[in-house]
């Protein structure tokens, strides 16, 4: 069964939510997982000298992205002002974490991914409902 959320909504021409608001979402036992950002275009500031371009880049030339704890991914998503382009993936298994050429195979291998696109939609897949249910949940929170 595929648990989908596709979140579409403006609010003053802003995509509604965040990458933190998603992640806010996610079930305590999330930081012992396997995490890894696979496409990444964002504003925002790193600090610290460290540069976003050059961030997006690693993340494109690496086969299997930028792996990620959940600590620093969470830290990572409160740098961001505005997600572009952003496809991030949790499996269980680290041999799992790698770019898939189909969704569905995507969706096979991964327990879930969160993705944003061209800052029009956020799209949420969970093989956990709860995950769902708690993003459906905080949605109308977030200002829809």
């Amino acid at each position: 069964m595929t648990n989908l959320i596709e979140i579409r909504d403006c609010k003053n021409g802003v995509l509604v939510g965040s990458l933190s608001d998603i992640l806010g979402q996610m079930p305590p036992q999330s930081d012992n997982l396997h995490w890894s950002i696979l496409t990444l275009e964002a504003i925002g500031d790193l600090g610290d000298n460290k540069s976003l371009p050059e961030l997006e880049k690693q993340i494109a030339d690496c086969p299997d992205g930028l792996r990620i704890t959940w600590n620093e991914l969470c830290k990572l998503a409160k740098t961001f002002e505005q997600v572009v382009d952003i496809l991030v993936i949790r499996c269980e298994n680290v041999n799992d974490i790698r770019r898939y050429q189909s969704d569905e195979e995507l969706h096979l291998s991964c327990k879930i991914v969160i993705e944003c696109f061209d800052s029009s939609y956020w799209r949420v897949y969970s093989r956990y409902q709860e995950i769902i249910g708690r993003i459906e949940a905080s949605f109308t929170r977030w200002g829809a």
